[in-house]
Parts: structure tokens; sequence; C-alpha cells
């Protein structure tokens, strides 16, 4: 596979020029300086896999970004900065993760490393390319401060290759050293390999009635069934059968419904042309009229929006 390599610096004393610029790395940014003097400066090294940002502020600054198809895990070395992620603030003096969603910052300046790795590609040096799985973060900060040591060291090393031409152009040299970032990552924040597949009844000492409904749902969640039609399925009355799924399968017959058809609209997206195809188009077709709500549900599940899953 051929990366793309990121080699970019910018330096602006206009907030919207840097506005523009963390743009390029983040969605929906909000950017705004409340003094003078304002100084900005960003250097990104790296590639399409794993790269690492440095940025610096003179002044204070309020940050709010969408954290979108990747995680960014931050080393603030200086400056009063403050830093929430789903509106629950993170602990800046150590090394930080923020998973996609909204991230907010604050400060009166500082100087600050990103280090952004791409889900996708993360998800597959865990050994996942059939999009069968996501990742789930177990802790905003290192478990150990043994593992924040160690994820430094893991960045510095990484930063000195991607700041060498000679090093950076060098496939196997720059492969190793996003990998030593993917491994180090996931030991330090505890991140785990979660399926996103439906618990099916293959395989699985499930009551008759349970494994029936499961079956129904599989072959008809293109279709506008509801609790009745697969009680009916399942031979239980509606009250039943929730009994029987709860029991059985810690989840209701809705929610394993609604797992199937997540499945189906991700493999969709995935094999759709997206010059004759649309998220809302997926979203309905597998029974999901909110597509604000949809896409909210796509992205906890696969680590990335339906749009981006759709492009790819």
């Amino acid at each position: 596979m051929h990366e793309v390599l990121v080699d970019s610096a910018r330096q602006t004393r206009d907030v919207g020029e840097a506005e523009e610029a963390i743009g390029r790395i983040y969605s929906k940014v909000r950017f705004r300086s409340t003094a003078e003097p304002f100084q900005y400066r960003q250097r990104i090294q790296g590639d399409d896999r794993a790269a690492i940002g440095r940025f610096s502020v003179t002044s204070p600054t309020d940050l709010t970004i969408d954290v979108d198809g990747l995680f960014a895990v931050g080393i603030c070395s200086g400056g009063n900065y403050q830093a929430t992620c789903h509106g629950v603030p993170v602990d800046v003096r150590q090394p930080f993760l923020l998973e996609p969603g909204t991230a907010r910052s604050v400060s009166d300046h500082h100087r600050l490393t990103i280090v952004n790795l791409a889900l996708p590609a993360l998800t597959s040096f865990w050994g996942d390319d059939t999009g069968g799985c996501a990742l789930r973060v177990g802790s905003a900060a290192p478990v150990s401060r043994e593992m924040g040591r160690h994820w430094k060291k893991a960045v510095e090393h990484t930063l000195g290759v991607f700041s060498t031409p000679e090093l950076l152009d060098n496939v196997l040299i720059r492969r190793a050293s996003t990998d030593l970032l993917f491994a180090t990552a996931i030991a330090a924040f505890g991140i785990e390999s979660i399926s996103t597949r439906p618990s099916l009844h293959d395989g699985l000492s499930l009551p008759s009635a349970v494994r029936r409904a499961m079956r129904y749902m599989d072959d008809n969640a293109h279709n506008p069934i509801g609790v009745e039609e697969i009680a009916e399925a399942a031979r239980l009355s509606v009250r039943g059968l929730q009994g029987a799924f709860r029991r059985a399968a810690g989840i209701t017959p809705l929610e394993y419904l609604r797992t199937v058809r997540l499945a189906q609209a991700h493999h969709e997206l995935r094999a759709a042309d997206p010059r004759t195809t649309t998220v809302t188009d997926v979203a309905h077709r597998w029974g999901f009229s909110n597509v604000t709500r949809f896409s909210n549900l796509y992205r906890g599940t696969y680590a990335e929006s339906p749009r981006d899953a759709l492009t790819k």
C-alpha cells in the first residue's frame, strides 16, 4: 500500500488563516483569539496512517474541533492549557487521548504535540480488515506512569524519523515507526477491539424461539418489520419474546434488529458508488429514518462517519 506523505508548515498572525490551517486536519473548526499580538505556528509530518502535529499559539484562544476518523493523542509542553472531549475534562498534565467526537481547548498560550492515528489503519494494524470490529478506548490517560513515559519516547523516536527526509521517504522505516505508535497507543491507553457484528445465533445455545426470531430479523432487516411480526415469527407473544431475548441475549429484539441493520448499512456504504448513492439513501433503506441519529450511531460503532465510509 502506498501512503501519502505529509510534511507541511504554517505560520500566521491571522486567526482566520489559523482556523483554515487547523481545518485541514480536523473538521468543523471554530477558533478564536481574544488578544493581540496573535501568532500561530503549525508543523505536520508523517503520512495518512499516522501524523505528528506540533502547534504553538502565543495569545489566549478558544478552539472547538470535531475529531473524525482518528484518535488524537496530545502532549502539552507549555502554557496554561485546558481541554475537554465530549464535554468531559481531560488531564493535560500527562499524555491524553481524544476519541472521535467534539473536543474543545482553551488556553492563554500553549505548545502542543498531537499524534493523529487514522482509525482504519489502526484497526488494520490490530488485525481486522473486514470492518467487523471497532476500537474502544479504555482510558483517556495512560494506564500507568511507565506507559505514559513509553508513549513519549515512542513519539520522540517517530518524530525523529518523520523529521528526517531520507527516513520519511523510506517506506519500511516509516511503516515500522507508525506501527510502533500504534502498538504503544494500544498498550498505553488500553485500546480494545470490540465486535461490531451482531451476536448471531450460529453455534450458540439459544432457545429455539430466539433463534427463529433472529433468523427472521436477519432475513427481513430490509423490510419495515416491528416487534409484533418478530414475535409472530418466533411463535411467542410480544411480552414472551421480550423476556426470552433478555434472558438469552441480554438485549431486546429491536436492539438486535438495529445492530443487524447497522451492519448491513456498513457493508453497503463500503461497497457503494458515491456518485450514485448517498448516506441518506442507505440509512432509509435500512430503516433509519433519522439520518443524524444514524450517523451518530454509525460513528460510535465504526469510529468513522458514514460519509467517510461511502467515499473510501
